[in-house]
């Protein structure tokens, strides 16, 4: 018997009668270290994949952690902010309360500083009689109650202690 199967020296050749290509020793150990290495490289691959994903899934993670710790400090603000509102609000309605004049009363009620509101409050709750400014000396003793100077004057003359 011969060794005649068709095969060529290089392995390219084909097999008489059932086709299949048959390879020398040294070709298919490359094939499989070829293959070897390819499925090495797959798996370094899949494996730097696979960490990458675990990595962005750990940053979505803090991602959402951070974003739930800021939703939760703007819950307590906004709640904050609301209690301050309410606080002011009822501030500004005690403060108006005060007010014995209508007329300042609506005055105040235009105004949206409480600090403007607090000034208004102190100057209507100023006793009668009580002037600043020049003549205010005069006033003093008087035993006179009086809206204004116009009026106090007035009471004076009423008197008899002239002005």
């Amino acid at each position: 018997m011969s060794d005649d199967t068709g095969t060529k020296p290089d392995g390219s050749g084909q097999q008489s009668g059932d086709k299949t290509k048959s390879y020398s020793e040294e070709e298919f150990k490359a094939v499989v270290a070829q293959r070897d290495e390819i499925k090495k490289k797959l798996r370094e691959i899949e494996e730097a994949e696979r960490k990458a994903s675990e990595a962005k899934k750990v940053e979505e993670g803090r991602a959402k952690e951070l974003l739930g710790e800021k939703e939760k400090l703007l819950e307590v603000a906004n709640s904050q902010l609301e209690n301050l509102k309410k606080n002011m609000d009822a501030l500004r309605q005690e403060l108006i309360g005060k007010i014995p004049d209508p007329e300042l009363k609506a005055l105040a009620e235009k105004l949206p500083d409480l600090a403007d509101i607090q000034k208004l409050v102190e100057k209507s709750q100023k006793s009668p009689g009580t002037f600043e400014g020049r003549g205010a000396s005069d006033l003093k003793g008087s035993g006179i109650k009086a809206k204004d100077m116009i009026d106090w004057q007035r009471q004076m003359q009423e008197k008899g202690l002239g002005v």
